[in-house]
């Protein structure tokens, strides 16, 4: 009769396989990742980041791929229902010969790395991440078995600029606050002013025009047009000859 197994150790590794029955499906895929997929994709062997639930409790992801999304949406390779956490929040990434970066996706409530708030940062051993109110820590081998729980590291807080306090003038006993008349808005009328210079334009206009009529009829006739005009006007008028 063959012995129960209830655990196998591979490395540093363990597999529960659920009181001695081994889950052929699950072993496969474990070992397809350990002796295929990470020697080919050059990932290092079981880093992993330690993510701690609102509710106390807390679970390991391993990350066994080159993107873990992380948000609450359920296309997010670790989905986590906390409402401080966007459905698309962040993400742990493998860059080939330089390490795991966590970058934040445009999430409302931000991701934070050791208390700062990033964009994208390159992680090391024992870093405390925080997407929203979840709190993880990222370790470059596998995460121990009862670490820790993170404490929480709120981000930085600028505090606002002092704003000197406004002082009042305070009547002297004895002494009355002189009133000071309220000053009433002036409007000045300007009703007749569109007016005003219509005409204005106008008449500069008539005078521009007579002056250079005057100009041109003395440059083709050199006579006075005043004189010409007066002439013209009176020339057929009858001439009235009183006797006395």
């Amino acid at each position: 009769m063959a012995a129960k197994m209830d655990t196998i150790k591979i490395g540093t590794s363990h597999i529960n396989l659920g009181g001695g029955e081994v889950k052929k499906g699950i072993f496969a895929n474990y070992l397809l990742r350990r002796a295929v997929i990470q020697p080919i994709f050059a990932l290092p062997i079981m880093a992993s980041i330690a993510i701690y639930l609102e509710d106390g409790s807390h679970f390991v992801q391993p990350l066994d791929s080159e993107v873990i999304t992380v948000g609450r949406h359920p296309d997010s390779s670790v989905t986590l229902s906390c409402a401080s956490v966007s459905g698309h929040h962040g993400l742990v990434k493998w860059r080939e010969g330089d390490g795991w970066y966590v970058q934040d996706v445009g999430s409302s409530n931000g991701t934070r790395v050791n208390g700062a708030p990033i964009e994208e940062a390159r992680l090391n051993d024992g870093d405390r991440i925080s997407f929203g109110d979840i709190q993880c820590i990222f370790y470059e081998g596998d995460a121990p078995e009862e670490a820790a729980a993170p404490a929480y590291v709120p981000a930085p807080t600028i505090a606002p600029p002092e704003v000197p306090p406004v002082l009042h003038a305070v009547a002297a006993p004895g002494m009355k606050r002189a009133r000071v008349p309220k000053r009433l808005a002036v409007y000045e009328d300007s009703s007749g002013g569109g007016c005003m210079t219509a005409i204005l334009v106008t008449a500069l206009f008539v005078v521009a025009f007579i002056v250079g009529l005057a100009m041109r009829h003395y440059q083709e006739t050199e006579r006075n047009i005043v004189n010409d005009l007066i002439e013209a006007a009176t020339k057929d008028m009858p001439k009235i000859k009183i006797e006395h």
